[in-house]
């Protein structure tokens, strides 16, 4: 489902060193495989632009008009209106250090980073086992031949690494005369495979990539997991407390946490409160469960409908700059939320039955387990990994200074979050 949109993203990137993708490129695929790169900062929204090119082909200036846009195009002595939409002006700039910390984790690169060179950007070091340290590179709209030999060759004369690897969006038209000099000079190439923007590591290094273990790391391997810590090694049975502990692991502590509520979702949903409140994109924090007012499931589910319902509405009419009519909407929400905050919660959190208080105490139990069962295997790794997580609300993962932490989930973990847990 991704592979096509990561294609749209990676020609882009071949093309242009900062490029802008628009709102109407974007619905033309998948919407999870952009939402994805959005969430990982990668894509992010631009201010309104001053010129844009129309569906028509046209060059248009954009004005603002009421709620709307216009698009004026200037070659004309007396152009007509042609009216926009928010698919013509909503535009996304693609972060570039965004997307090199989006591939450095999913690459397992140390991410120390070494200076910018031209349109070469330092990604961090690779150590493969039993090889040298290289220093990694993407490489961004280099353009013609000769641009692309020129840079590659002043990489060459960089002592301070035995090997360099050139990492491009596409692979690059290069003669084999020139590739085969510089392998020989220390710099080597590979590209990313659009299906999930793994790097696509040389044959020379295939094997040592393959067996190149990170320092700190929780891999999921099927029935088992595999986990290192400061060169020391366990493995653990599945069960729920890992696979919780690998998805605090795989969130960034400047991304927040999770809420226990949240890690329920996609490994084991205890009532049928929960789900309905996930599937409004709700989330709710732990608290205990006395002193709650209790409300059926028709009553409580109304109230909450209503709440998701008018904030999506704010949302869409956000989107398409209409702010008046927005701040009406968001009013309106603010009420239903003060009227019914005792019965369902803070900011429309259900309190329904208690079940924040159950998931707080299912996944606490869990990772428990968890916990217990990797001590029986190696303590040091156990209480290593007890003191990074932060046992509040939201829970998290906070490594050391300097610690890389790799993770690897299995396929059935859900990984993005409801679209609001405040």
């Amino acid at each position: 489902m991704s592979e096509a949109f990561h294609r749209f993203i990676l020609s882009r990137l071949d093309a242009t060193p900062a490029p802008i993708v628009r709102l109407r490129e974007l619905l033309s695929h998948p919407e999870p495989a952009w939402r994805a790169l959005i969430h990982a900062g990668v894509l992010v929204k631009t201010d309104t632009p001053e010129l844009i090119e129309a569906a028509s082909g046209r060059s248009l200036r954009v004005v603002p008009s009421g709620d709307q846009w216009i698009g004026l195009d200037e070659a004309e002595r007396f152009p007509s209106p042609e009216p926009l939409t928010s698919e013509d002006v909503v535009e996304y700039d693609v972060a570039i250090p965004a997307l090199l910390a989006h591939l450095r984790r999913l690459n397992a690169i140390d991410g120390r980073d070494a200076a910018p060179t031209g349109n070469l950007h330092p990604l961090g070091r690779k150590q493969f086992a039993g090889g040298p340290l290289a220093q990694v590179w993407l490489a961004l709209a280099l353009g013609h031949t000769d641009t692309i030999t020129a840079q590659l060759a002043m990489l060459a004369q960089d002592q301070a690494h035995t090997k360099h690897l050139v990492i491009f969006p596409r692979w690059p038209e290069l003669p084999p005369a020139t590739m085969t000099a510089q392998a020989r000079s220390g710099v080597l190439l590979a590209d990313l495979d659009p299906v999930n923007l793994s790097i696509r590591w040389p044959a020379e290094l295939q094997t040592e990539a393959a067996s190149a273990l990170p320092d700190y790391a929780i891999l999921n391997v099927g029935k088992k997991w595999h986990i290192r810590f400061a060169g020391a090694e366990t493995f653990v049975d599945d069960s729920y407390g890992m696979a919780t502990i690998g998805l605090l692991a795989d969130t960034n502590p400047a991304d927040g946490g999770w809420y226990p509520l949240e890690l329920l979702n996609g490994q084991r949903t205890s009532d049928t409160g929960v789900k309905w409140a996930l599937a409004e994109g709700l989330s709710t924090s732990s608290h205990p469960n006395r002193d709650m007012p209790r409300l059926t499931s028709g009553v409580a589910h109304d109230i909450l409908a209503k709440g998701a319902s008018l904030q999506r509405e704010a949302d869409a009419l956000r989107e398409e700059g209409k702010e008046a009519d927005a701040a009406e909407v968001e009013k309106e929400l603010e009420e239903h939320r003060a009227t019914h905050s005792d019965t369902v919660g803070l900011h429309g959190r259900s309190r329904m039955d208690g079940e924040a208080e159950n998931a707080r105490l299912t996944v606490h139990g869990n990772l428990d387990r968890a916990l217990d069962a990797i001590e029986a295997e190696n303590p040091a790794i156990s209480r290593a990994i007890r003191e990074r997580i932060i046992r509040s609300a939201p829970l998290s993962f906070n490594p050391e200074p300097g610690e890389v932490w790799i993770v690897r989930l299995p396929k059935k973990i859900r990984t993005s979050r409801p679209k609001s847990h405040s």
